[in-house]
């Protein structure tokens, strides 16, 4: 695969999305394509099959090239077989009411078709690759986002195609499934599929071959992982973290740094270190029991469909003020869970009680008062043409006057850092995902709601904008919002939640301050029943019988034995 001197501006963008990038990939060849949200990665993946110039308008220069192939002399369709993409927003790729059929639809495309045996015997296979055996009768829209996304990958692998690209493949996945991808991806390369993968995570993307760092539509940084994970001062305009067992060992200025927990163990030994944390100097908020409930999950069950509950008997309760992580298994029940909570379903049995009141008993404007639900993906929230009107659309329907939504609209847009009066004319579509993310915020924040209950709010943010999206969580906390978040990244939870709950099979496991939590999923056997690990530090720091949750905390307890 060739790209050379590439060029493209959107139509009727100000500025070009790429810019001169040149870029090579060698059969077999894994690269990582990393760099702030909005430099271009996606835009470049749209290239390498086409979809950008032929059915994304926009001005084109240069020339992408796969086996030889222009990607610009033949329609997409036909080039799908050769280059298989799966999009960040992967859910507009499904199409399909059954799993089955979902997988079946590029197999009747392939130039020569497949008997029924053979169409069977590969749709099987490329379950079993993903981890989703068993599940072929599905709808996929009955699949939790992880699972769905699984789905996809394996629809667009199941053709064998030379060159494969991902945009952000383990967004949805937990631990478990970001295990079998990684796997899989391993394979596919032994057998000679090259792999351009988009990633924020350093520790997804240290197995590749080459990094590209990507800044203002060109390549700025082309390389081995090794190399630029184990600078602790990566340049924060790459936005990229850095990894947290590298920051915890910068003070050795070791020629190559750990970026494993094994490899970390290593240092240790080599170097007479141990850790021996000052435990009275180790704070985590407690767990707020002797604030009011406000919200109570009494032995509640759902089901989507008839027979098959995705919360099973779930007895739950969140203090006012509290900011509480709910973790787990895809299709554990979590997103689900989140729903009830929030009453935007209600259960098939028990009750959800809010601020004390029954949520069968609530209507959409009372309960937008109480609680506030922001969408993993902030896209399926937003709708209208300008910031202002999506953020007052909400309080406007509530029917308060005029000036009381005024007042609302510029308290919402402040506290998500968007106040600029420039920023209300804007289309929100325009905005980066990140910004997008804080105007869906805004848009429930302005109804001043007493619970937030955000799914996966950090899925598709580069470092820098995590950053800011926890930041504005703590701060709404701080003024008193109880905080409910869902999400798969277990080092935003070590950092930001006093309180963590995991779920399997649709019923909560543990659940406590957070520490204590993390304590229990250093023991391999309750570990692997959840289908999770501890964080890299957390793990690092068990070998010594603490349970440690941040660097600043392990770089403070490292010392000589």
């Amino acid at each position: 695969m060739s790209v050379e001197h590439v060029s493209f501006t959107y139509a009727g963008a100000a500025r070009p999305a790429l810019e001169g990038l040149s870029l090579t990939v060698k059969q077999g060849e894994s690269v990582a394509l990393m760099g702030r949200t909005g430099v271009g990665k996606s835009t470049l993946c749209y290239a390498l099959n086409g979809l950008v110039p032929q059915l994304i308008p926009g001005r084109w220069s240069g020339q992408v090239t796969v086996n030889g192939h222009d990607t610009t002399s033949r329609p997409v369709w036909q080039q799908a077989g050769m280059v298989g993409l799966v999009f960040q927003d992967f859910e507009a790729q499904l199409l399909s009411t059954n799993v089955t059929m979902e997988l079946a639809f590029p197999l009747e495309h392939l130039p020569q078709p497949l008997s029924p045996p053979a169409m069977a015997s590969r749709i099987e296979r490329a379950l079993e690759r993903v981890g989703l055996s068993g599940l072929d009768r599905r709808d996929p829209l009955s699949l939790s986002g992880g699972q769905r996304q699984r789905l996809v990958i394996a629809s667009t692998l199941i053709r064998e195609p030379a060159l494969v690209v991902l945009d952000e493949p383990m967004t949805d996945l937990d631990p478990e499934g970001r295990r079998t991808l990684a796997s899989l991806l391993a394979s596919m390369r032994a057998g000679g599929t090259a792999l351009i993968v988009a990633e924020h995570d350093p520790e997804d993307a240290v197995a590749a071959d080459r990094v590209c760092v990507l800044d203002h539509g060109a390549v700025v940084w082309d390389g081995s992982p090794r190399l630029l994970f184990g600078d602790p001062d990566i340049p924060p305009w790459y936005g990229i973290r850095p990894l947290p067992l590298v920051s915890c060992f910068a003070g050795l200025k070791l020629p190559d740094p750990p970026m494993t927990v094994e490899e970390a163990w290593q240092v240790a030994d080599a170097h007479g270190l141990m850790v021996a944390p000052d435990e009275a100097a180790l704070h985590q908020e407690a767990v707020r029991k002797d604030a009011p409930v406000i919200i109570d999950a009494h032995k509640v069950s759902y089901e989507y469909q008839r027979g098959s509950p995705v919360v099973s008997d779930l007895s739950f309760a969140v203090h006012e003020g509290e900011f509480v992580a709910i973790i787990g298994l895809n299709g554990s029940g979590k997103s689900t869970l989140a729903m009830l909570l929030s009453g935007l379903n209600t259960p098939t049995s028990g009750r959800v009680l809010v601020g004390g009141r029954d949520t069968r008993t609530l209507g959409a404007g009372q309960l937008a008062t109480i609680v506030g639900y922001v969408f993993q993906n902030p896209d399926h929230q937003i709708f209208a043409e300008t910031v202002g009107e999506e953020v007052a659309f909400g309080v406007r329907n509530l029917g308060f006057p005029p000036e009381e939504c005024e007042r609302r609209v510029a308290e919402a847009l402040d506290a998500v850092g968007l106040a600029a009066p420039e920023v209300r004319k804007l289309d929100p579509f325009s905005l980066t995902k990140g910004d997008r993310q804080r105007v869906a915020v805004a848009s429930v924040l302005a109804a001043r709601p007493r619970i937030l209950i955000f799914d996966e709010p950090t899925t598709g943010l580069d470092a820098e904008q995590t950053d800011r999206m926890m930041r504005m969580l703590r701060r709404l906390n701080q003024r008193g919002h109880t905080i409910v978040i869902i999400t798969h990244t277990l080092s935003l939870v070590a950092a930001h939640a006093a309180r963590c709950a995991v779920m399997r099979d649709g019923r909560i496991v543990a659940d406590g301050q957070t520490r204590e939590v993390f304590r229990t999923l250093t023991d391999p056997e309750f570990a692997a029943s959840v289908g999770l690990e501890a964080p890299p530090l957390t793990r690092f720091a068990a070998r010594w019988g603490h349970t440690l949750l941040t660097v600043d905390e392990v770089r403070a307890a490292l010392r000589k034995k």
